[in-house]
């Protein structure tokens, strides 16, 4: 009966080619069947309301919102008036934005203000290991873990925020959420847009290095450390070979004095043998000095596993002269097998047999090498029936130029150090239990 200007535009005609033409032939073909089912409603109730599909002069669909009522005008005849909006573009774009969410190669979520979700897309649903009905199914009584996501997606902003998920395989990850809100319009309403980013490799990495860090410094800490007791050590020995070494040499000194004097003593033998003395100690203690710099500085140390009876073996064959010589015995006995440098533990074995033998008692040296484990860790043992330390100089003797007795007992006091620092090298430790005239016991562990 009547078209406007704007209705006749959507279709592609002019308002008098629309004119005198049934609606129905408008319909697309696939809901044509549906016209007289809306000519009934309309006519029992006076008016009908929804979509409607048309097909315009060129054949392509538009789509109309409508709202038709019977007229009551009197002065005409029983027609329909309909209001209508062509929402065409409207849906295509919903339609697009739809597609765009489902194949978004990003997981993400859509939910209604008050954290209801509204829709998620296969993204989403893979990585956090539920279907799509498991997750629309859940009413926040499912897993905790679920309703944590989204009451968080609903509190991040576009600044983004990093959670902790538990999937439903029991996989963690983390997960970083950026929000949007969307707020209500004509064709939608309010709620909130969410993306979720799998970011547990970055969180693992940065945790790795974080203790990779706090690894390399407590390295540094400790080298630091080392670094202060050599210093300190260095200190310590400067003055000790300061004083060692100036005996000696005033010795020589005065000696050299009294045989350029006038009246020099008559028996310069005597003078030159003590001259001679003075001057082998203080190459002995030079030697002893650098002996300890090699050991405490060395670079080349190679652990590998090496049984301790060969260590021995070894130690006694660079000692044979002297086992001879003092008829010494040695037994050693279910010695293991240990990760350490084999060089460092023959010099070891070499220099405790050696001074078991050198203050030895009145009897002929006897000494026994023995081990048990304890816990994670074995104890080495080196026993003699020496003359003994009395229990107030156990600590001292493992000081370097630290000695006990006096000229009757040749040496540098610097043997023990060594001992001392080839253990600690290995992660164990060394001390002795003794007295007096009752013999001696060298104790050592090596970790496993």
């Amino acid at each position: 009966m009547w078209v406007n200007p704007a209705a006749a535009r959507s279709l592609g005609y002019s308002c008098d080619q629309a004119v005198g033409s049934s609606i129905e032939g408008f319909l697309a073909p696939e809901v044509q069947s549906e016209f007289k089912s809306y000519l009934d409603r309309i006519r029992r109730t006076g008016f009908d309301t929804g979509f409607m599909r048309l097909r315009d002069r060129h054949g392509h669909e538009r789509i109309w919102m409508y709202r038709n009522i019977i007229s009551d005008d009197p002065e005409l005849p029983v027609h329909v008036v309909g209001h209508a909006l062509d929402v065409t573009e409207q849906l295509d774009a919903k339609r697009a934005l739809k597609t765009l969410f489902e194949r978004a190669p990003i997981a993400q979520i859509e939910l209604e203000p008050s954290g209801k979700l509204r829709r998620i897309n296969p993204v989403a649903c893979e990585l956090l290991g539920y279907t799509a009905p498991e997750i629309f199914s859940f009413d926040g009584s499912g897993p905790p873990d679920l309703a944590d996501l989204f009451r968080e997606s609903c509190l991040v902003g576009d600044t983004g925020k990093c959670m902790r998920f538990v999937r439903k395989d029991g996989c963690e990850l983390h997960l970083e959420l950026f929000a949007r809100h969307i707020p209500a319009s004509n064709s939608s309403p309010a709620g909130i847009i969410c993306a979720l980013i799998n970011v547990s490799d970055r969180v693992r990495a940065e945790a790795e290095i974080r203790n990779l860090n706090a690894q390399l410094e407590a390295k540094v800490n400790l080298r630091t450390a080392e670094l202060r007791r050599s210093n300190a050590e260095l200190q310590e020995f400067a003055c000790i070979v300061s004083h060692d070494l100036q005996a000696p040499l005033k010795q020589v000194g005065s000696i050299l004095d009294e045989l350029g004097s006038n009246s020099f003593a008559e028996d310069k033998s005597e003078l030159l043998r003590l001259c001679r003395a003075d001057i082998e100690r203080m190459a002995m203690l030079i030697d002893s000095l650098l002996g300890y710099a090699v050991v405490s500085n060395r670079a080349d140390i190679v652990a590998r596993r090496v049984p301790l009876a060969v260590s021995v073996q070894e130690s006694l064959m660079n000692l044979a002269s002297v086992v001879a010589s003092s008829n010494a015995i040695v037994n050693y006995e279910n010695l293991p097998e240990v990760s350490v440098d084999e060089a460092d533990f023959v010099q070891l074995f070499q220099n405790l047999i050696e001074n078991a033998i050198k203050y030895r008692g009145a009897h002929n040296p006897r000494i026994r090498i023995t081990a048990s484990e304890i816990q994670d860790e074995w104890v080495i043992s080196v026993s003699d029936n020496g003359i003994g330390i009395d229990k107030a100089q156990c600590s001292r003797i493992f000081q370097a130029f630290q000695r006990l007795h006096g000229k009757e007992y040749p040496g540098s006091g610097i043997g023990l150090a060594i001992c001392k620092k080839i253990v600690e090298r290995t992660g164990g430790r060394i001390w002795v239990e003794s007295e007096r005239d009752l013999g001696s016991t060298f104790r050592f562990t090596v970790p496993h």
